[in-house]
């Protein structure tokens, strides 16, 4: 250990009870980075993705509800659907 640590292990309490000038703070805040900023998610952004989480449930088990309700289930019409939807890829086979 040299003599300059010695010195300075010795009267550590004189030099803890000094404090910097306030221009020397001043000065110090202007050279330092910002802060790095945290990512905290506030409640209100929280219960937003909460609500629109439960919107698009609700919305998809809607669609899919009423478009399960409303396939065809009249066996006349299912017998036209499909006549009709063979008349018209035989169209479509000789066209091409």
């Amino acid at each position: 250990m040299d003599n300059l640590e010695k010195f300075i292990q010795q009267h550590r309490k004189d030099f803890d009870n000094q404090q910097p000038a306030p221009k020397v703070w001043d000065q110090l805040s202007t050279t330092l980075p910002n802060p790095i900023k945290t990512n905290k998610i506030s409640w209100a952004k929280k219960i937003s993705v909460a609500a629109g989480l439960a919107l698009l449930v609700g919305f998809s088990y809607f669609v899919g509800h009423f478009s399960a309700r409303n396939q065809i289930t009249n066996p006349e019409v299912a017998e036209l659907s499909s006549l009709y939807e063979q008349q018209i890829e035989a169209k479509i086979k000789a066209i091409s």
